[in-house]
């Protein structure tokens, strides 16, 4: 119950003040089915995120099964950010290097330009030069595709 709760504290910090009332009330009502105190700090939590929303006990069921689907849903969408499959291309630009390391762009084999940043401890960072043949996977990031995971093809 405590990481159920700890989940609502951080909810709460990235403004999900809903999804943070049903972490608290399941919370609320785990303790009260298994006989446990249901501390004050938990009722203020509760009351400064109901909207108003009735704060009776609810079925924990019911709130296990939204919690559930919410969690598969974020876990979902991760799914869709992780690296697609592995395709080749050519390193077409190089812009500034700053502090922390490079952006580029590549140019895939079917004719896509990609962008990619490489930091400045990753191994591949002193090899990369415009035109050099690279291998790497693509993920998806808030302004379209990205190469990431470089390796240059000798």
């Amino acid at each position: 119950v405590e990481l159920i709760e700890l989940l609502g504290d951080i909810l709460v910090q990235t403004d999900r003040k809903e999804m943070a009332f049903k972490h608290y009330l399941l919370v609320k009502t785990i303790r009260e089915a298994e006989k446990w105190k249901v501390d004050n700090r938990l009722l203020e939590k509760i009351k400064t995120t109901s909207n108003n929303q009735s704060i009776t006990t609810a079925s924990k069921e019911k709130l296990k099964n939204e919690l559930t689907q919410f969690w598969n849903e974020k876990n979902a969408k991760k799914a869709e950010q992780q690296p697609n499959k592995i395709e080749n291309g050519i390193i077409k630009k190089l812009l500034q290097p700053k502090q922390q390391g490079i952006d580029g762009f590549i140019e895939t084999s079917t004719g896509k330009t990609l962008y990619f940043f490489a930091a400045k401890s990753e191994p591949i960072y002193t090899k990369l030069t415009v035109g050099k043949k690279i291998q790497f996977n693509t993920t998806t990031a808030a302004k379209g595709d990205k190469a990431i995971r470089l390796k240059i093809i000798d």
